[in-house]
């Protein structure tokens, strides 16, 4: 998940550039450059949305995010062609050329490359369509529109636990989680989730034999809840960041606590529903309990530690509190303060992507939209979760 942070390594490159200025942009640019560490050779045609004296970040027509430093360029070039994203069948050419062996399904959104069942497979288009109609839904009726996503939305659905641990660990460094949602390629990363079991119906789903039946059998598994509320939780960062909730540009301007609260508010499962989630606002029940449990022993000003920093969230020691507590916030703010916090996410989607926010001012913009009375806010937080508490106990 992504508490496991499961951007792309180079994330820490990208943290470099936070004081960079925008560039407009006027044509196509297709820019070969050799890769950092492994030193291949790439060329990828795109538009320079960001340069610095020393680094540049392209945005490539599939959405991947390049960030690339200038001793690393081999060539530079700009055509008056205007820049346009791949549609759907240039995109899945592009696919298939990088993942031969695999298949594709597509919808009006999405583009989904497996190798496994034709039947998860389908089970994870399903799931992911539902999704994104159902989070536009759910924000419009807030007050935060989705747009509609700018480049298809693509998801790889690995075979097998193993085949994942592979590319994930190529790509991010890690492989510990079911799934990641990678905002600088743009993409969701899964693994089959019948694959996490060790029986003949996971044989079935490698051998691409899986039937409707012995999934819906897998998926209503105590251990799956946890594996689809992954998937959930890496599409509706996919979903926000397309829609125009977040920007993947914000890497110090916009708090980590908002991006990760919404994605931990939705990944709720929802076994009375076949496809296994459903959009109604339930209680994250996993959350709620690290919360209880932390909220005995928190430190005075809790909620300053992820307002005005994200480093709670980022230390693997402290991120399964910190999640828990960005769940808490976001869910008492969309259910008790629900007017502060559309007002306080159009704030944050106007603000400069290229700015590095002081803490003063995170706190700062969260006084000017839920006010200065801390007292009442942890009151009535406390209230909240009290009530919470009652209806799951």
């Amino acid at each position: 998940m992504t508490q496991q942070h499961s951007y792309s390594r180079n994330l820490i490159l990208f943290a470099l550039f936070v004081l960079l200025t925008c560039l407009p942009v006027y044509g196509l640019d297709t820019i070969t450059f050799k890769e950092v560490g492994g030193g291949l050779q790439r060329t990828v045609v795109g538009r320079i949305v960001v340069e610095a004296g020393d680094a540049l970040i392209l945005e490539g027509r599939d959405g991947q995010i390049f960030v690339i430093r200038k001793t690393l360029l081999i060539d530079r070039k700009t055509d008056d062609i205007e820049f346009s994203p791949m549609t759907m069948k240039e995109l899945e050419e592009s696919i298939k050329s990088e993942f031969p062996d695999f298949s594709i399904l597509k919808s009006d959104y999405y583009l989904i490359a497996y190798n496994t069942s034709p039947v998860y497979a389908k089970w994870v288009k399903s799931l992911l369509e539902r999704l994104r109609d159902s989070l536009g839904q759910f924000w419009r009726t807030r007050g935060v529109p989705l747009k509609k996503p700018q480049f298809p939305l693509v998801a790889i659905v690995f075979a097998s636990k193993e085949q994942f641990a592979r590319y994930a660990i190529s790509e991010i460094g890690s492989d510990n989680m079911a799934a990641y949602y990678n905002r600088f390629t743009n993409r969701i990363i899964l693994a089959d989730l019948t694959s996490i079991e060790s029986n003949d119906d996971v044989k079935n789903s490698r051998n691409k034999k899986l039937t409707s039946a012995q999934l819906e059998n897998l998926l209503n598994r105590p251990a799956a809840a946890f594996n689809i509320a992954t998937v959930i939780h890496e599409a509706t960062h996919q979903v926000a960041f397309n829609g125009g909730m977040h920007d993947r540009l914000a890497l110090s301007s916009y708090p980590l606590w908002v991006i990760e609260g919404i994605a931990v508010m939705h990944e709720v499962p929802d076994r009375d529903k076949k496809i296994g989630w459903g959009i109604t606002l339930k209680p994250n029940d996993y959350r709620f309990e690290h919360l209880i449990e932390y909220w005995r022993k928190r430190p005075d000003r809790a909620f300053d530690l992820i307002i005005k920093s994200d480093k709670m969230l980022r230390n693997p020691k402290t991120a399964l509190d910190a999640y828990a507590l960005a769940w808490g916030l976001v869910y008492f703010l969309v259910t008790e303060r629900k007017v502060q916090f559309t007002t306080y996410l159009q704030k944050l989607a106007k603000k400069d992507v290229t700015t590095h926010d002081t803490q003063e001012q995170r706190m700062s913009e969260f006084e000017e939209c839920f006010g200065d009375d801390w007292d009442k806010l942890y009151q009535d937080f406390t209230k909240s979760m009290n009530n919470i508490a009652k209806k799951i106990r």
